[in-house]
């Protein structure tokens, strides 16, 4: 390769105990199933393993995977913890010993050294490994339509788009792609140097550059309860200074473009959030003037971004007249709070994360929709007009400009990890500029600099029981390196969960006392929110592709794969009814948000409405139907055959949609002013009017579902083993 690091186009495939491996398409067949590893691991792997029990230098990993690209020693650190935990989770027969201050060496069990040797040439695969015969691969599905349907994004989802994401700059995998310019001229990409600017326990998100690049703003959520704070930071190695103390959160920072004032966003659950503008002086924070500008009109959260002139904001929220009508961009006057709507996005979709081009003609923003899909657009502020620029039919986080203009940064799972990208501002094919082990998340871009300051992330979530009486501490089922996440309990008991073991997601069972075992093979998108059948026989699930939602139906043993739905919808949140007849699931076919309900056997008929609009996801228990609503805080309930609602838990936010559950009337739910004072999970029968502390919700992972046991005495939840993010500062040169 260019770079000098190892081609996998070029390796045989071999064989390494019980497995064979493909390195040309980064594929390891485990008991007759292909498995895929990232690329920069599949290399690793082949290193270590041309022989098995050779001791490798760090030096000899880095060059053969990594070429001239700068990398810090993360990188291999992570691809060999990613490594172990794939061959831990398929049998152990392979191990991998650290040689301290050497480098490692891979061994295989006595069992397994007769299996090891080189295979022939296999024939050049040309389509995707199939799934077995048991487990039929999902029928092809429709384009992404040109305009989702979906309801503006609740407070979580924006949450999850700001808050979510990002890799170790230390862990990128740069490389520099060739980009075309303005008039044909050939422009090269590379990033020149990472500057670990942000490197501390917890999270610090949302990362601004000041316009010279060299001061940066980001958010710390601190515990017990996350209450963020603004930090400022120099990059010289210098101590931050905390810009803002308040017990609601401080979001969203946004230098000015003299780099004098800071504006940013402050929240808290069930409450609008508020645009604030802070005086930092001379960079130093010690400015003091800070006031609020305007309401944000949308319960939630928003990204920010200046006016050239300094005194506009552009923002996005909704209107206040029309609450049901989708979140877009405005733009602010500072000096009176007046607004002005400057996107008008389709039903079903919202406008979030606005930037301004250097020459401030142009306006960058994301759409995106409930089903995780979201591109970039453009706007110009001259006429009015819109033009679509990247078509990833993918999950994105937010753009930021490049200095010159021609084009914009973002990241993407495009191509199956959350890398980085440039587009040109004129449209064409978006070219990578990194890929890294772990994923990235929201940038921040120096007007005046080549710089640009990324989230990254690393997490690691495990699955964990915890008693309803809170007598007891949570206990972890299986330990991973990964994610695993939404379970369910089967009536034997018996955890079907979503997990980030394997690229992309699928679904795993744990059954009591054994071992957590792959049950699909689904090959492409994601899947959320696996589901039991009232007998345990089968599975619910929804799975996005292509920017398309739909539900499926398994059995579990892994065979009959059933498509219950085939919408250009987000159908979502599946869960059955207590004959186990019908699947009630969320989706905005409609135009917004409701449950609907269709026969699990896909032999009913279409699916039917259940609720009116504004309802996010739902929970069936007996005859009772549970929920959360977009307008308005709590976990409603009523008959699921129709009639009044009532609230269940009044205090419940609707940012913590995903994590509850109900079953047999024990309510399980976050209750941000839980007995103690302090943010938790809580047990509640609300019948009864009683309610018990489990755990502290740092203890959860936030983007997971959790289950009630059948029994109701313990609950399985994803519990957050590791979550940190950092901030690094990538310098950018264009050759």
């Amino acid at each position: 390769m260019p770079d000098g690091s190892l081609s996998l186009a070029e390796v045989e495939d071999f064989s390494l105990g019980p497995y064979r491996v493909r390195p040309s398409l980064n594929q390891v067949l485990v008991t007759g199933r292909w498995e895929r590893l990232e690329p920069r691991i599949m290399k690793v792997l082949v290193l270590l393993a041309r022989p098995p029990g050779r001791v490798v230098s760090r030096d000899e990993l880095m060059r053969a995977c990594w070429g001239r690209v700068f990398v810090g020693e993360d990188a291999l650190n992570r691809c060999v913890s990613r490594l172990r935990g794939f061959f831990r989770d398929h049998g152990e027969a392979v191990s991998i010993e650290t040689i301290p201050k050497v480098g490692y060496r891979l061994t295989l069990a006595d069992w397994a050294e007769a299996t090891a040797s080189p295979l022939p040439s296999l024939p050049a695969a040309t389509e995707p490994a199939q799934a077995p015969p048991e487990m039929p691969a999902p029928e092809p599905f429709p384009p992404a339509p040109p305009r989702p349907r979906f309801r503006a994004l609740p407070a979580a989802a924006l949450a999850s788009l700001a808050a979510a994401g990002a890799a170790l700059a230390a862990a990128l995998l740069l490389r520099a792609p060739e980009t075309a310019g303005p008039a044909g001229a050939e422009t090269r990409w590379e990033v020149v140097r990472v500057i670990p600017a942000v490197r501390e326990p917890d999270m610090q998100l949302a990362p601004s550059l000041s316009p010279d690049g060299e001061l940066l703003a980001y958010n710390t959520p601190t515990p017990p309860d996350r209450n963020a704070d603004l930090h400022l930071r120099r990059l010289d190695g210098s101590a931050p200074t905390v810009l803002t103390d308040h017990p609601d959160w401080d979001i969203s920072p946004t230098f000015s473009p003299d780099g004098r004032r800071i504006a940013y966003v402050r929240t808290a659950p069930n409450r609008p959030c508020e645009i604030r503008v802070r005086d930092i002086a001379g960079g130093d924070g010690a400015g003091g003037g800070d006031r609020a500008v305007r309401g944000c009109g949308l319960g939630g959260r928003t990204a920010l971004a200046w006016t050239q002139d300094g005194r506009h904001l552009f923002h996005t929220m909704r209107d206040e007249a029309a609450p049901a009508e989708p979140a877009a961009i405005y733009r602010t006057r500072i000096a009176d709070g007046v607004s002005e709507r400057l996107t008008r996005p389709p039903r079903g979709v919202s406008d979030i994360f606005p930037a301004l081009s250097p020459d401030g003609r142009t306006l960058a923003f994301t759409r995106a929709s409930g089903s995780g899909v979201s591109d970039i657009h453009l706007l110009d502020l001259g006429d009015g007009t819109e033009r679509q620029v990247t078509r990833d039919g993918m999950p994105q986080r937010n753009s930021a400009w490049d200095r010159s203009g021609r084009g914009l940064f973002f990241v993407s799972a495009r191509a199956g990890d959350q890398g980085l990208w440039w587009v040109p501002a004129e449209g064409g094919e978006p070219r990578r500029i990194s890929a890294g082990t772990q994923p990235l998340g929201r940038l921040g871009a120096a007007a005046g600099a080549d710089r640009l300051a990324v989230e990254v992330e690393n997490h690691q979530a495990s699955l964990a029981r915890l008693p309803v009486d809170g007598s007891g501490e949570p206990a972890v089922l299986v330990p991973t390196t990964a994610i695993d996440r939404d379970p369910d309990v089967a009536p034997d008991g018996t955890i079907v969960f979503a997990s980030e073991r394997t690229i992309p997601s699928e679904l795993w069972l744990l059954p009591p006392g054994g071992a957590p075992a792959k049950l699909t093979s689904l090959g492409d998108g994601r899947v959320e929110m696996p589901r039991w059948s009232p007998d345990g026989s089968r599975i619910a699930f929804s799975l996005t592709r292509r920017g398309n939602a739909d539900i499926y139906v398994i059995d579990r043993d892994g065979g009959s794969l059933r498509r219950l739905t085939d919408a250009p919808a987000a159908d979502r949140f599946p869960d059955w009814t207590a004959d186990g007849k019908d699947v009630v699931f969320t989706s905005d076919r409609s135009g917004a948000r409701r449950l609907w309900r269709i026969d699990a056997a896909g032999a009913g008929g279409p699916a039917e409405p259940v609720t009116g609009d504004g309802v996010l996801i739902g929970r069936v228990d007996g005859d009772r139907l549970y929920y959360v609503r977009d307008d308005r805080p709590g976990l409603w309930r009523r008959p699921l055959a129709g009639g009044a609602e009532e609230p269940a838990a009044p205090t419940f936010a609707p940012d913590d949609m995903r994590v509850w559950d109900v079953r047999d009337g024990l309510l399980t739910y976050i209750d941000r002013q839980a007995p103690g004072g302090a943010p938790a999970l809580v047990a509640a029968q609300p019948d009864a009017g009683t309610r018990v502390p489990l755990v502290r919700i740092r203890e959860l992972y936030e983007f997971s579902t959790l289950a009630i046991a059948p029994g109701g005495r313990e609950i399985v939840f994803s519990r957050s083993i590791t979550e940190d993010v950092d901030i690094q500062v990538l310098e950018l040169a264009r050759r």
